[in-house]
């Protein structure tokens, strides 16, 4: 167990210890109460001290210093001794030598200063400065200090690691909702930053992990002049032995999910959403008859485990906020829940899903 010692800074080169047990009793003990004088001159007097015996009545009272003896008052053939045993003497000369090793600098009035003794040469560090300490130590082997650190806790560089992560992902939630609520990114915008932060998707709408591929993927569709190319917005694929593409298309927040009302308070679907769930279907028909059967596609894809038989597509679009009333939630909710292909997520889901995700890493963590 570590050797701790606290100090309280009496002036800006003395400061006094808590008192340091040497042997203890139930009801009595005998500690060191040591003060520090920054010595410049001559290290080796730079502590002095006293050995003091202390009671108390009861567990739940402080200690109290025994009434002092006025060695004035004593008789030839009296003497006073203080008596140690030999685990009491070796924690008196452990302590006296770890106190000589401490520092000179750093002492102010009325700061307290905490040190820990690192091993048995005693070499001791202040607490207090251990920011300090840990970047020195960086800036003269960083390499060899994280290798140290690796060998001794592996688990140390993991938490931190995991913590970094958290806080990012926990900046990009808090980026996703501001301009979600701003509605200031285009399609594009919202492409660059989806395909930056793939963990958002982390698992589709059936819950199988999903990466990406290739953004603004090429699924075919070519023409003969060259004209009329399709391009996904992000090619993924599900993550396991064998992983299936996934197309994910990418609307605006703001892009209408209803139009007017039909009749008898159901509502006409709106452009964008039917627009993307054609388009994409369209997309994932072209890739399987054309771009995934280029050989040289299908030959990179399948080095990395990737088929493609019928694909699934994700269609990222519009806000529920926009579903102001219960047949308009009925009309959208209907309408998704019976098609087959492409699933449709909103942009506030996706960002609760991404909150869900990162607050659940924090829980696992702690």
């Amino acid at each position: 167990m570590p050797r701790t010692y606290s100090a309280t800074g009496t002036s800006r080169i003395t400061g006094d210890f808590e008192d340091i047990e040497l042997k203890q009793d139930t009801d009595r003990r005998l500690v060191l109460r040591a003060h520090k004088i920054a010595n410049q001159h001559d290290r080796s007097l730079s502590i002095n001290g006293s050995l003091i015996h202390q009671r108390r009545h009861s567990r739940n009272e402080e200690w109290q210093d025994v009434d002092n003896f006025n060695l004035a008052n004593l008789r030839a053939g009296q003497e006073v001794r203080i008596s140690l045993d030999a685990e009491g003497t070796h924690r008196l000369m452990t302590a006296l030598a770890d106190l000589y090793e401490l520092p000179n600098d750093g002492w102010v009035s009325g700061t307290r200063r905490n040190f820990v003794v690192l091993d048995d040469s005693t070499t001791l560090i202040d607490m207090d400065r251990k920011q300090e300490i840990v970047e020195a130590l960086l800036a003269e082997d960083g390499a060899q200090l994280l290798d140290f650190i690796a060998k001794q806790r592996p688990d140390l560089l993991e938490m931190a690691a995991r913590l970094e992560q958290h806080e990012e992902r926990q900046r990009v939630v808090e980026e996703f909702e501001e301009h979600l609520h701003a509605t200031d990114w285009d399609e594009t915008q919202w492409q660059r930053f989806f395909d930056k932060n793939t963990w958002i998707f982390g698992h589709n709408l059936v819950f199988q992990i999903l990466d990406t591929v290739q953004s603004q993927a090429y699924v075919g569709g070519r023409a003969v002049s060259g004209s009329g190319s399709q391009l996904a917005d992000m090619l993924m694929a599900t993550a396991a032995s064998a992983r299936f593409t996934v197309l994910v298309d990418i609307k605006r927040p703001d892009s209408q999910l209803l139009g007017s009302e039909y009749r008898n308070r159901v509502y006409s679907l709106g452009k964008e959403l039917v627009g993307g769930v054609s388009q994409l279907q369209s997309y994932c028909r072209t890739w399987v008859t054309e771009g995934s059967r280029q050989e040289d596609t299908q030959a990179d894809l399948e080095e990395e485990s990737v088929f493609t038989y019928e694909p699934r597509a994700i269609l990222v679009v519009g806000h529920t906020e926009q579903l102001t009333d219960r047949h308009k939630q009925a009309t959208f909710e209907l309408f998704r829940r019976n098609l087959h292909n492409p699933e449709i997520i909103t942009y506030d889901e996706l960002l609760e899903r991404a909150r869900y995700t990162v607050e659940l890493q924090l829980a696992s963590d702690s």
